[in-house]
């Protein structure tokens, strides 16, 4: 297998289409209660709507809600969202950005950290091979990575779907990381370490609402220039 560096495994020009899972609770299934467990990002989902023998006292709910803030009024977003919404009730837009934030973070910062352990939870077998791969031969270059997010990610949904059954939302990450891989000296020899570099990268996540899977599966990874 061909080394890649860290930049590369991480932000690939191409897309890589594989199935990369996320274990992101969703939180309506009797897990959803409990505290989420060290290598779960949890997403919650809306408040299921009023009983029937409490529909005459309470209040219609407002689902623009659920996607406030995540999607232009009247957009191609929020008509996508809207269709997902329709076939998976449960689905909060808002929760689910936030929730791929955290996603975000600990992959890169795992990968960063040699965490293969921490990574086999987000990550398929495949893809969590490669990354595995990688982390061994920077260990047997006695190599060290680190990486530091500078702020927070800027995370917004660049498309939704319904296509198939199956729902998709593509998520823009804009990020500024300081990142840098030392050799045995302690020399850079990748990256910097003092200066951060930007990202935009796209990542396109999928599920079906029909499965009583609530996990969703990260399909594609795409850098792309930032708008």
């Amino acid at each position: 297998m061909p080394q890649i560096d860290f930049a590369t495994v991480i932000f690939a020009v191409i897309a890589i289409v594989v199935a990369v899972r996320l274990y992101m609770t969703l939180g309506t299934n009797a897990q959803a209660d409990s505290e989420p467990g060290p290598n779960v990002v949890n997403l919650r989902r809306a408040p299921s709507p009023p009983s029937a023998s409490g529909a005459a006292t309470a209040a219609a709910p407002d689902d623009s809600l659920r996607w406030r803030g995540a999607a232009p009024v009247g957009s191609s977003v929020e008509a996508g969202l809207k269709a997902i919404a329709a076939v998976d009730p449960a689905f909060d837009a808002r929760s689910f950005l936030s929730g791929a934030v955290g996603a975000y973070e600990l992959i890169v910062k795992g990968f960063a950290a040699g965490d293969a352990a921490a990574l086999s939870a987000y990550l398929a077998p495949d893809v969590l091979k490669l990354f595995s791969d990688q982390i061994a031969a920077r260990k047997a270059a006695g190599r060290v990575a680190s990486v530091a997010l500078i702020g927070a990610p800027q995370a917004s949904i660049d498309s939704a779907s319904l296509e198939g059954g199956h729902a998709h939302v593509v998520v823009r990450f804009v990020a500024k990381l300081l990142s840098a891989t030392r050799d045995a000296s302690g020399a850079v020899v990748e990256g910097s370490a003092d200066n951060p570099e930007g990202h935009c990268d796209l990542w396109t996540f999928a599920r079906d609402p029909a499965s009583a899977d609530p996990n969703w599966i990260l399909l594609t990874t795409e850098a792309v220039a930032a708008a």
